[in-house]
């Protein structure tokens, strides 16, 4: 397990306690995979930077606090806070920011900024399904932000997953980078439109078929016949 992992399953582990909160009950407001929230929670996976700031105003938190590891003080200070009603907590935020205004005019001096994560536009269609098919067509796409770091440098557009038929890989909400191309080689992960609705799947092509399998084990694959129209979109690059 990475620092980062265990960082972030240790402040979210924390936070549930707080709010007396069970995995289940945060997957459901997530509106996430009860398996994936375990494996955060556990430290085997870590989300995407979209789904850590929707976990951290969640809990009404900043970034920092949900990914840095805690010192003692931090972690009793932010325990006081999480039960505090909101007046008190309006009370103790504004006692803090003068304290905060003090201590400046004190230093005479400007405290750093945090480096900026560098973002890129890319084209976004929506969902691809991870489970029952979704459709995915032109008059979805959209431009969103993502990380400069994250994307591969032959990548076209992205996808993000709807489903969690291709767990434990890849889990619902995560962003696809995806590269055109009408052609695939067997046992490649791409991106697929089988009778106007779009699939996230591993192919394999049979002499009269081809199987578009998922690698949950509690879905079952879809086949293509001649008889369907199919299309293969692209190959994703995660």
């Amino acid at each position: 397990m990475t620092e980062s992992k265990q960082f972030f399953a240790e402040n979210l582990n924390r936070l549930m306690n707080e709010q007396q909160l069970s995995r289940k009950d945060l997957a459901n407001s997530l509106n996430i995979p009860y398996t994936t929230l375990t494996n955060w929670a556990k430290g085997a996976r870590q989300p995407k930077i979209e789904m850590m700031e929707t976990i951290a105003e969640f809990f009404h938190i900043s970034l920092s606090q949900l990914l840095e590891k805690q010192d003692k003080d931090t972690e009793l200070l932010l325990s006081v806070f999480h039960q505090l009603n909101e007046n008190h907590r309006h009370a103790v935020i504004n006692f803090t920011q003068n304290e905060l205004i003090t201590q400046k005019k004190n230093q005479h001096k400007i405290l750093p900024l945090e480096p900026k994560i560098p973002m890129v536009e890319m084209d976004y269609y929506g969902s691809v399904s991870a489970g029952v098919g979704l459709y995915l067509g032109e008059e979805n796409k959209e431009s969103i932000e993502v990380p400069e770091e994250d994307v591969p440098s032959n990548a076209d557009f992205v996808l993000s997953i709807h489903g969690d038929s291709m767990e434990p890989d890849y889990h619902d909400g995560e962003i696809l980078y995806i590269k055109k191309q009408e052609t695939i080689f067997n046992g490649t992960l791409g991106i697929f439109i089988l009778n106007g609705e779009g699939f996230f799947k591993r192919i394999w092509f049979k002499k009269n078929h081809a199987i578009l399998e998922s690698l949950n084990d509690e879905y079952d694959d879809l086949i293509v016949t001649e008889d369907d129209h199919f299309v293969i979109v692209g190959k994703v690059l995660n």
